[in-house]
């Protein structure tokens, strides 16, 4: 993964996620992480294919959609 995704994963937990690490559970905290990775990424996915549509005649989807949302799961999911 190169520093620019892993800083941004960085900056996106500290924005997403802080108050799981006031969880005390591990079990929630980890449920907790799991399920806001899973909405970051069917947000994401929504955003990308509404971009990507042919019918939203975005000259330019490419660049404004640089990462496929396989590449941001990848990213919100820390693997």
């Amino acid at each position: 993964m190169n520093q620019r995704l892993i800083v941004w994963r960085e900056m996106l937990g500290m924005q997403a996620m802080p108050q799981c690490e006031k969880l005390v559970s591990s079990v929630l905290k980890r449920t907790a992480r799991t399920r806001i990775a899973q909405l970051i990424g069917s947000a994401y996915l929504a955003l990308y294919e509404a971009v990507m549509d042919p019918k939203s005649e975005y000259s330019n989807a490419s660049l404004i959609m640089r990462y496929k949302p396989e590449q941001i799961k990848t990213i919100v999911d820390g693997k």
